[in-house]
C-alpha cells in the first residue's frame, strides 16, 4: 500500500533507532557509574544477590575491624610488659650483687637498693600509666576479647607481682622496697632476689599470653576474615561491577546502530527534489 499521510516504511527503523538508543544510554550509566546493576530493572535477581554480598561484606568488615583494634590493644599491654621485664631483668642484678660476699661496701649496697626503690616507682607508674582508648590495662581490670575468646591481663602493680613464701611469710615485690622486710641493702637482698626473679617469672609467662592470643587467636581469625572478604568481594564484583570492555563495545555498537536507523528513517519519508545523503 502507497500512503503519503502516513510513513509506513518508517515505523521499523523508527522503533529500531529508539531501542538502540536506549540501548546506548544504559550503557551509558553503566559506564559512568561503574555498575552493572543501578535499579532494580537492570537485574532484579542481581539486586537482591548485591544487596546480600554487600551487607556480608559489611559484617566482615566490622569484625576484621575490631580484631585490629584488640591487636593493638594487646600491643600496648606487650610493649608496657617488655618494659617492665627489663625493669626487673636489672633489679634481679642487683638485688644479686647485694646478695653476694664480693666485698661491696654498705654504701654501694645503699646505692644499688636506692636503684631497685626507682625500678619498682617505675614499675607502679607504668602499671598506672598504661591505657587504650582511655581503659587501663595493667591494673587488673583490662580483658583482652575477640572472636568469643578472651584474655584477663591481671595486675602488675608491685604489691600483686612476686608473690611467694619468703621464711614462712608471703611477700611481694612491693616488700623489695628500702625499709621493707626484703630491704636488700639490710642483709635480706636474697629475699629480695626471690621475690624480683618470681615477678619477672610472671610479666614473662603474661607476656607469652599476651602474644599467644594476638597470634593464634586475633592473627588467625583475622587472616580467616580476609580471606573470605577477599573471595566475597569477588562474588559482588561479578555481580553489580561494569565489565568495561564489553560494556564499551555495546555502547559502540549501540552508537553505530543508532545512527545507521536514523540515516534509514530520513531515506524512508517521502521525499521530492532532495538530495539525502547516508552518513554513517
Amino acid at each position: 500500500m502507497t500512503s503519503i499521510s502516513t510513513s509506513i516504511p518508517a515505523f521499523l527503523p523508527r522503533r529500531q533507532s529508539e531501542l538502540h538508543r536506549l540501548a546506548m544510554a544504559d550503557s551509558l550509566a553503566k559506564l559512568a557509574s561503574g555498575q552493572r546493576v543501578n535499579r532494580a530493572a537492570d537485574s532484579p535477581a542481581g539486586v537482591i544477590a548485591a544487596t546480600h554480598a554487600q551487607a556480608a561484606l559489611a559484617e566482615l568488615q566490622a569484625q576484621m575491624d575490631m580484631g585490629q583494634r584488640v591487636h593493638n590493644q594487646a600491643a600496648v599491654a606487650e610493649g608496657a610488659l617488655a618494659e617492665i621485664s627489663t625493669l626487673l631483668t636489672d633489679a634481679s642484678a642487683l638485688a644479686a650483687a647485694n646478695a653476694s660476699d664480693a666485698g661491696l661496701s654498705q654504701a654501694e649496697k645503699d646505692a644499688n637498693q636506692l636503684q631497685i626503690d626507682s625500678i619498682l616507682t617505675s614499675v607502679d607508674r607504668i602499671t598506672s600509666a598504661t591505657s587504650f582508648a582511655g581503659n587501663k590495662l595493667l591494673d587488673g581490670s583490662a580483658t583482652l576479647s575477640a572472636f568469643g575468646q578472651s584474655l584477663a591481663l591481671g595486675s602488675t602493680t608491685t604489691s600483686a607481682l612476686g608473690a611467694t613464701q619468703v621464711d614462712g611469710e608471703s611477700r611481694t615485690l612491693a616488700d623489695a622496697a628500702t625499709g621493707s622486710p626484703l630491704d636488700s641493702a639490710s642483709g635480706n637482698a636474697a629475699g629480695a632476689r626471690q621475690v624480683i626473679d618470681a615477678a619477672l617469672d610472671q610479666v614473662s609467662t603474661l607476656r607469652g599470653r599476651v602474644g599467644a592470643f594476638q597470634r593464634y587467636v586475633v592473627g588467625v581469625q583475622s587472616r580467616n576474615l580476609q580471606t573470605a572478604s577477599e573471595g566475597l568481594s569477588t562474588t559482588f564484583s561479578a555481580i553489580a561491577d561494569t565489565d568495561y570492555a564489553a560494556e564499551v563495545a555495546r555502547f559502540v555498537r549501540a552508537q553505530l546502530l543508532v545512527q545507521t536507523t536514523s540515516a534509514i528513517v530520513g531515506l524512508s519519508q517521502p521525499r521530492t527534489g532532495l538530495l539525502i545523503n547516508l552518513v554513517a
